[in-house]
């Protein structure tokens, strides 16, 4: 977690997995027409894709996956909050989320944070911003 200069906090949430596979998010939008067949979306354009609502790239569902009921709402649940998500994603190095949301909502969420990490946790977070949001040195 980070303070940004324009007022926000960035949240990251990284996996060191193989990252999206492209061509099955492709494959599965042609599927339900969401790209045309001989369309060749570029990278950004199909990371994209997997905000929308009931998409999914599993081949079954379960009760964690497959059922496409998710990042749509993660990006919804965050622009109510005048925040945003974007995706970062290296085939065979991992995908990063990246949520920004407002300092001054972030702060008051931070209060409920506290409640539910032990004390060192949230204390450890809490000494390492100053007033303004940024991390201090050291």
């Amino acid at each position: 977690m980070r303070s940004t200069r324009a007022g926000s906090i960035e949240i990251q949430v990284r996996d060191d997995g193989q990252g999206i596979n492209l061509e099955k998010v492709q494959a599965r939008a042609i599927e339900r027409g969401l790209v045309a067949a001989g369309e060749r979306p570029n990278d950004a354009a199909l990371l994209e894709l997997i905000f929308t609502p009931g998409f999914t790239t599993a081949d079954s569902v379960s009760n964690l996956s497959g059922r496409g009921v998710g990042l749509d709402v993660v990006r919804s649940n965050l622009a109510r909050l005048n925040g945003n998500v974007e995706v970062v994603s290296r085939r065979g190095e991992g995908t990063t989320f990246i949520m920004r949301l407002p300092l001054t909502l972030a702060i008051l969420d931070g209060m409920s944070v506290r409640r539910r990490f032990p004390r060192s946790t949230s204390s450890r977070l809490a000494s390492s911003l100053n007033a303004s949001g940024r991390r201090r040195a050291g």
